[in-house]
């Protein structure tokens, strides 16, 4: 399964990243603040890299179960 993330959407993951003290503690969040609050390793690393870059993250999701589980996934900064 292969997701796009908006340079929107990578701005406002990155906002909540880099804010987590502050913006994850405020309730209702946003879908993508709340995926910047939580971001794995290779994800808060793409969110850097895009967030400089100014471009988009093209997420690859393998053998996943429903829409809920997939065993591994790696984040790309894209144009």
């Amino acid at each position: 399964m292969t997701i796009w993330y908006s340079r929107a959407a990578v701005e406002e993951m990155w906002r909540a990243k880099n804010n987590i003290n502050n913006v994850c503690r405020i309730l209702p969040l946003s879908f993508f603040a709340s995926l910047g609050c939580t971001a794995p390793g290779n994800l808060a690393d793409a969110l850097d890299k895009a967030h400089y870059q100014q471009k988009r993250i093209k997420a690859l999701y393998y053998q996943c179960i429903g829409a809920t589980y997939c065993s591994y996934y790696t984040y790309t900064v894209a144009a």
